[in-house]
């Protein structure tokens, strides 16, 4: 695509035959100053045929009459699910404008290109790993808990013991029907989690580059030939970090833990030329792991959180009808008969629920004092994907309520859950 914008300014997507090059370089100035190539590792990984989701028509870019970059951003379509439902999120990436071209409203024109390639491809929300609060300018909300976890000083950590039996080696392409069945068997612990199909573990475990700033190294852990979980790891770049994201384990944590912690230290030394002093379990605060590291007194790091920005609510809240039906029969108000109204200020609904099925969600018109349950339109997004409870959005914003009657209904078909999506740089 090509657009003609005001003062000769070009708005397109990268070409098919492009030299990436310029783009790389452009992402490393803007987002680095110049110190991390690695940023642009990631361009030339995002463009690539083997990306298995993105595509060069998908990354869009500003350019001056000279051919020089002056903004671009990426899309890269994920599988998500709610509750097990999938539904497809655009998440927006690599976002950036030279330093003499910002507050011209090209981030902007970039935005309304994404936001319509993401009506295009269907996408039910859009999300984003950003810097702070910019995107809530665009409609985002913080709704979704991002990295944060256990930090352990190596100086904390014993010599790791033998005779153990348990080994770390690095995964293969072979080991994707177990890394995938491990995978899943983690998600089980949240609500909110990405899809990984088969073309996206092989772009894990084969496709990145190793000079892309995002890639991860996977390995597996066994004892004899039996594969009993696996580690997602990588340098916290550009620091003294060794970054351990995902974690599964389908083994008595009791007895793996005393072994793995000691073994994922020595491959960070191994890795890094002995240069970490810290490793950091980014996956965040409720991973089943974090009890069992508590003899390495850890520290805690505090979790960022996903940007997400739902456009059509009533579609998404459609969507995931069967996920609201499930809360509300595993509840003491299994069988509702009866309707509530959901008022966002903006927009309202009434959902209608006869048996215990929401036979139907509709639009409906509301002055702001009415609503069994009432949620800012930028806040229930953070309720709805489990982010915050009820009470804990009702103590600091006043406009977020439910009448007595409807509160525990509220907490069943809007509970805090734990969530957790990885990037796919």
């Amino acid at each position: 695509m090509r657009q003609i914008l005001p003062d000769g300014l070009v708005l397109r997507s990268v070409a098919p035959d492009e030299n990436l090059d310029a783009l790389a370089d452009f992402n490393t100035q803007v987002h680095s100053g110049g110190e991390e190539p690695r940023l642009g590792g990631i361009v030339y990984d995002l463009c690539s045929p083997d990306h298995p989701t993105t595509g060069r028509e998908n990354y869009w870019l500003i350019e001056d009459e000279d051919g020089s970059i002056l903004s671009s951003l990426v899309l890269i379509p994920q599988t998500w699910r709610y509750e097990g439902i999938p539904f497809l999120v655009g998440r927006m990436e690599m976002v950036g404008t030279a330093a003499s071209h910002r507050r011209r409203g090209l981030y902007n024109r970039l935005n309304e290109v994404f936001n319509a390639r993401c009506r295009d491809l269907g996408c039910l929300a859009q999300v984003i790993t950003g810097v702070p609060y910019f995107y809530r300018r665009s409609g985002y909300s913080y709704a979704l808990e991002l990295n944060g976890g256990p930090q352990i000083a190596v100086t904390n950590v014993p010599d790791t013991p033998t005779d153990t039996g348990f080994s770390l080696r690095a995964a293969t392409l072979d080991d994707i029907p177990a890394l995938h069945t491990l995978y899943d068997d983690l998600c089980i612990h949240y609500a909110i989690t990405q899809v990984r199909d088969e073309a996206e573990w092989q772009y894990r475990v084969a496709g990145r580059s190793d000079d892309n700033i995002g890639a991860r190294w996977y390995y597996i852990i066994q004892r004899g030939g039996d594969i009993l979980g696996y580690v997602g790891m990588s340098r916290d770049c550009p620091t003294d970090v060794w970054l351990l994201e995902e974690i599964s384990l389908r083994a008595s944590y009791t007895d793996v833990v005393p072994w793995l912690v000691p073994a994922l230290r020595d491959e960070g030394m191994r890795f890094t030329a002995d240069q970490i002093t810290m490793v950091y379990f980014s996956h965040g605060t409720c991973h089943p792991l974090n009890p069992y590291l508590e003899p390495y007194r850890p520290s805690e790091r505090r979790p960022y959180a996903w940007y997400i920005r739902v456009e059509d609510m009533l579609a998404f809240l459609q969507h995931i009808t069967p996920a609201l039906e499930a809360r509300l029969a595993n509840s003491p108000s299994a069988g509702l008969s009866r309707a509530i109204t959901l008022q966002l200020y903006t927009q309202a609904f009434t959902l209608t629920f006869d048996a215990g099925q929401l036979v139907t969600i509709s639009p409906m018109r509301l002055d702001f004092e009415d609503g069994d349950i009432r949620f800012p339109p930028d806040l229930f997004p953070v309720a709805l994907f489990g982010h915050r409870s009820l009470a804990e959005l009702t103590h600091l914003h006043p406009d977020v309520f439910a009448k007595r009657s409807m509160l525990p209904l509220a907490d069943i078909l809007f509970p805090k859950r734990p969530g957790w999506a990885t990037p796919l740089d």
